[in-house]
């Protein structure tokens, strides 16, 4: 049976008097867990009531039937259909599953793309009418794939290939007339980009545009500028010591992206984890 987490990095050292012993910490940390369990299932049932809330109360989308559903993403492209993607293991075999519509219309669920892989941590775009998704395969990711679907067609999946091993999460965004990726390598943990136009159907190999100096980069997300003529990542760093968040900005030219050095935006900070942009 799979299972539902991250590939772990490495965990940095980290100085005796930011870890306090367990001993110590074992009392308010049941506290907490029990408050933070309460506030959790009070938050879920005020949503469904809240006369501030105009939307639908909540209602199950993936009706999977062995009751195994993780990672969800949702987007409405500007026609205004609404796609929603998740992970999902269904006897014993983890893909990645849609499904469209919306107000209780939705679709019975079908998998974008069935792969010999555990299928994991999908990122969905919508860019004009077409809807872009992407995840990565393989407890210790072997492979990373995006697929492609408009109203009138079936999703058409691809790989990105990579000059490193694999990446842990992949994220997506689009400039003008360019569908762009970052991740990180598994092995290597560098972060890496790639580009390709939104009308072709095959990606470039990948390359690094962020090398670390210590323990590897992590977690990467991306997004466009406003315009699509700038890209901006950021991800999880990891120092001997520290956890930081890494920033980096790209114009893009063309094909290619003109990538800025890197800026620690965690300066001060000993432990930074899991940012987005």
């Amino acid at each position: 049976m799979s299972t539902d987490h991250l590939s772990t990095p490495p965990q940095p050292v980290v100085e005796q008097r930011t870890r306090p012993t367990l001993g110590r910490l074992a009392g308010p940390l049941v506290a907490l867990a029990l408050a933070a369990l309460t506030t959790t299932v009070s938050v879920a049932s005020i949503t469904a009531t809240d006369p501030a809330w105009h939307g639908t109360t909540p209602q199950e989308v993936s009706f999977s039937p062995d009751e195994r559903a993780w990672q969800p993403d949702i987007e409405i492209n500007p026609s205004g259909e609404t796609v929603i993607v998740w992970s999902e293991e269904r006897s014993s075999v983890r893909n990645i599953y849609f499904t469209e519509g919306a107000l209780g219309n939705w679709a019975t669920s079908q998998v974008v793309s069935a792969t010999a892989s555990p299928s994991r941590y999908p990122d969905l775009l919508a860019v004009e009418d077409q809807f872009f998704v992407a995840w990565v395969d393989g407890t210790n990711p072997t492979a990373i794939y995006e697929a492609k679907k408009t109203a009138s067609t079936p999703w058409e999946a691809r790989l990105i290939p990579s000059s490193g091993s694999s990446g842990t999460t992949v994220r997506l965004a689009s400039s003008t007339g360019r569908l762009h990726a970052v991740f990180n390598d598994y092995d290597n943990l560098n972060i890496y980009h790639t580009s390709r136009a939104l009308t072709t159907g095959s990606w470039p190999a990948a390359t690094p545009i962020y090398t670390p100096t210590a323990w590897g980069a992590w977690f990467p997300a991306l997004a466009a500028g406003p315009h699509g003529q700038t890209l901006h990542a950021v991800w999880q760093d990891h120092t001997e010591t520290l956890l930081l968040v890494t920033y980096m900005s790209g114009t893009v030219s063309g094909n290619s992206v003109d990538w800025a050095s890197a800026t620690t935006l965690s300066t001060g900070i000993d432990e930074s984890l899991h940012p987005d942009v």
